[in-house]
């Protein structure tokens, strides 16, 4: 129900659904991006969804709460979706059951001069492009691969269909952050405590064991 529809969150919410022995399930979808919806509908039949109503946003939201003449009232709302989606689940929540309220996408990427620029610069897009409040950081101990990351963010920006979005991603809450040291560096990841933790260093689990704050970690 946000701006770019996710597949695995579809399976990911069908799959415990159904291993909690759900009655029905009821997914909703947004009405633009025609090609990313039918997939979406696609993969919710295949897990074996009950039903699919073509509806998103906030709206979405209060029709499964309160129930309409064509959608009726659920018992549980879950899934991620932009800031009117999470003020909307917010404002339900009581009267019906909800997973979280969620804030913007964030990702902090942790690399040394061992990692590959081009893929440190898809990794920090990939969550840019969620959303024009999303959060990308990169810290690093090289200042070569800063630059080389951000030549590669430029030449991304040239080909991707979401560009404006990630763009103004960047510039409201995009930063190439430099440390003298590792410590250093670890010090600003574990202040910052982003949702998303990536470790792209030469020794990347002796380095997680040294991280307090972070919603997940990925390692390579």
């Amino acid at each position: 129900m946000g701006l770019w529809d996710l597949i695995t969150e579809d399976e990911k919410s069908v799959e415990e659904v159904k291993e909690a022995e759900v009655v029905e399930e009821q997914p909703t979808e947004p009405q633009e991006q025609a090609v990313e919806q039918a997939t979406a509908a696609q993969t919710q039949q295949e897990a074996g969804v009950d039903a699919i109503y073509k509806v998103g946003g906030a709206q979405a939201i209060g029709a499964l709460a309160y129930g309409t003449e064509s959608i009726p009232k659920v018992d549980k709302i879950v899934g991620p979706g932009n800031i009117y989606v999470a003020l909307a689940k917010k404002a339900v929540y009581g009267y019906v059951s909800i997973d979280a309220i969620a804030g913007p996408s964030e990702i902090l990427v942790l690399a040394d001069d061992t990692a590959n620029p081009h893929f440190v610069a898809a990794d920090l897009l990939s969550q840019a492009e969620h959303d024009e409040l999303a959060s990308a950081i990169l810290v690093t101990t090289s200042k070569t691969l800063g630059e080389k990351v951000q030549e590669e963010i430029e030449g991304y920006l040239k080909k991707l269909s979401r560009a404006e979005i990630i763009e103004k991603s960047l510039e409201n809450f995009g930063y190439i952050l430099e440390a003298e040291t590792l410590d250093e560096a670890l010090e600003v990841v574990n202040a910052i405590a982003s949702e998303h933790l990536e470790i792209v260093t030469a020794h990347p689990f002796e380095v997680m064991t040294k991280v307090r704050n972070d919603g997940g970690i990925g390692l390579g």
